[in-house]
């Protein structure tokens, strides 16, 4: 089931004459609705510092954690994200800055709110909403400007971090996007080994188990979601957790192992194979820039 696209630059609340004939709830609605007004209603932005997170293991078995910096926006509460020490509980207008590489918990027993999230994977910018009935629909949205204000907000200074993740929400409501979809059961089930086992090195064989579908099937779905292929999808995520941990000034040897390489070796030639350079270039990037 899916929405067709609005044009360039139109607002998401123009989706609505279509949304009407969908079995959506009046909260959902009214909620999604909301979004046009989310930069200027956002009034706070937790943002937890857990560096280093993953390298402790899964705090709790319901936990995973992204690759990429991810923003969750409350368009109406309440909304809990717990982290390892701290616990995030938004009201409407409030943000939270989810760390790459960061294990956390979307507490669905609290959460009886509304809101989206914002992150990226692959050549693609991804958005998903989510409503009081817990019903989750997604659409996917081009790479720029979104990864790079996303990218801008993870990193900025706590002084101008509202103002970084305002510039963010009024990117993705100004957005082209693509067809919104509802999440299928074994869409999910792989999404899923991804959020949770990424720095175990899972293969495509995970994934098609997972799904519960043939492997023809579950590459068919897999792709038609995302773009990517299940196997370029897991190469992706995997050189994106391992360009956060060395970012963050992890060593190589280290990022190898939380990522699921054998050994140093090994990480380093599919390193250097994909980013041209060896990741002892990459180690601290992201503590210098934040210097200077």
């Amino acid at each position: 089931m899916t929405v067709q696209s609005c044009g360039k630059g139109a607002g998401l609340s123009d989706h609505f004459r279509t949304f009407r004939h969908m079995h959506l709830t009046t909260e959902l609605r009214r909620s999604l609705r909301n979004m046009d007004h989310a930069p200027d209603n956002l009034r706070l932005v937790h943002a937890p510092a857990m560096q280093g997170d993953l390298l402790l293991g899964a705090f709790d078995e319901r936990a995973n954690f992204h690759a990429v910096p991810v923003v969750m926006f409350c368009l109406e509460g309440p909304m809990q994200v717990r982290f390892r020490r701290k616990t995030c509980n938004l009201s409407a207008g409030e943000a939270v800055l989810i760390p790459q590489a960061t294990w956390h918990v979307w507490s669905e027993s609290v959460n009886r709110g509304a809101g989206f999230g914002v992150g990226w994977l692959g050549d693609r910018s991804d958005l998903w909403l989510f409503g009081p009935d817990h019903a989750w629909w997604w659409a996917s949205m081009p790479l720029e400007p979104v990864r790079s204000r996303l990218r801008h907000a993870a990193t900025a200074p706590s002084h101008q971090r509202l103002d970084a993740v305002r510039s963010l929400l009024r990117a993705v409501v100004a957005e082209d996007h693509d067809a919104f979809s509802t999440v299928s059961p074994a869409i999910q089930a792989m999404l899923d080994v991804i959020l949770q086992r990424l720095h175990r090195g899972p293969k495509v064989a995970e994934l098609v188990r997972a799904s519960g579908l043939g492997r023809s099937q579950a590459y068919a779905a897999f792709t038609g979601f995302y773009g990517l292929s299940p196997r370029r999808a897991l190469e992706v995520r995997r050189m994106e957790l391992a360009e956060a941990l060395l970012s963050a000034g992890t060593g190589v040897s280290e990022t190898a192992i939380a990522c699921g390489w054998r050994n140093r070796e090994t990480f380093s030639r599919a390193w250097s194979r994909h980013r041209g350079a060896p990741p002892r270039a990459m180690r601290g990037k992201e503590v210098s820039d934040r210097r200077r």
